[in-house]
């Protein structure tokens, strides 16, 4: 029953050079001595310190999503008025080609919107236009009119006259 006393046993790994490994008994382990409270402490929040900083941004998240304001939602339809939505006063409009070219400016004292018919009024109203040909000699072909008005649908403003 007794195990003849001799070397003690040597393992053998196929993948490794002989290279000889003894198995001798278990290395006895001394107890840690136990730290100062203050120090267990420190320990403890520095390993659970990524888990704690997760807990406050998803507090913080939530937080922040509570206080934030709401949308507005759908706008509620506002039925159409007959009265202008907006004016201009004193205005220019200038419209341009593709090369920068001027080939429209219109000017007046005010300018009406009415969106219940989609309509533009325009008060002393001073059309100029820069044709590609020159009308009678004068590169500005011009229309004045004490009041003009336009629709998007292209309708022809009321009758002007030519300065």
């Amino acid at each position: 029953m007794n195990a003849p006393a001799g070397p003690p046993p040597e393992l053998h790994l196929p993948d490794l050079p002989e290279v000889p490994i003894s198995l001798g008994p278990a290395a006895t382990r001394r107890p840690r001595p136990r730290l100062p409270w203050h120090l267990r402490l420190r320990e403890g929040f520095s390993s659970y310190l990524p888990l704690l900083v997760m807990a406050l941004l998803v507090l913080a998240s939530w937080w922040l999503v509570k206080n934030s304001p709401r949308s507005a939602g759908p706008a509620e339809e506002r039925p159409v008025s007959s009265e202008p939505d907006y004016t201009m006063e004193q205005f220019a409009l200038e419209r341009f080609d593709a090369q920068g070219r001027l080939k429209l400016r219109i000017e007046g004292a005010r300018l009406k919107h009415f969106p219940a018919t989609d309509r533009i009024e325009i008060e002393d109203a001073q059309i100029r236009a820069i044709a590609a040909v020159s009308v009678a000699g004068h590169g500005w072909p011009s229309l004045a009119c004490f009041r003009a008005g336009a629709r998007k649908d292209g309708c022809r403003p009321p009758s002007c006259r030519h300065p």
